[in-house]
This record gives C-alpha cells, structure tokens and sequence, in this order.
C-alpha cells in the first residue's frame, strides 16, 4: 500500500478517485491481451492519476511500451 492508497474495511481505495484500487495482474494481462497493450502488469487501473503516478515513479510517461 502506498502514500496514495487507504484502507476501507477490506478492500484497499485510490486515494486519487476512492474506488478500489486494482491493478493489473499477470494472470489478467494473459487473459485481456487488450489491457496488456495499454498497461504494465503492476499499473494501477482504477483511474488515469494513480496510473499516471505509477508510470511517474518508474520513469514512464505514457502506457505499455
């Protein structure tokens, strides 16, 4: 969990727009062939801000490369 998420109850929330906060998993990314050319295994997909920060503290800017 990062400075960017909390903790409601069970479920871990985007301290960006308070939705669970998901990411891609490798299991996903083998399934959704179209979520893996979009995003990076680990990439946070509840909002455009957590992934954009996520991709920042990498040193990405854009999407999957």
């Amino acid at each position: 969990m990062s400075a960017r998420t909390y903790r409601d109850g069970e479920h871990t929330m985007c301290g960006h727009c308070n939705l669970i906060f998901e990411t891609l998993t490798a299991e996903d990314a083998h399934a959704y062939p179209d979520l893996r050319a979009e995003f990076k295994v680990g990439e946070p997909l509840c909002c455009e801000r957590a992934a954009a920060d996520w991709r920042a503290e990498r040193g990405r800017s854009g999407g999957a490369e």
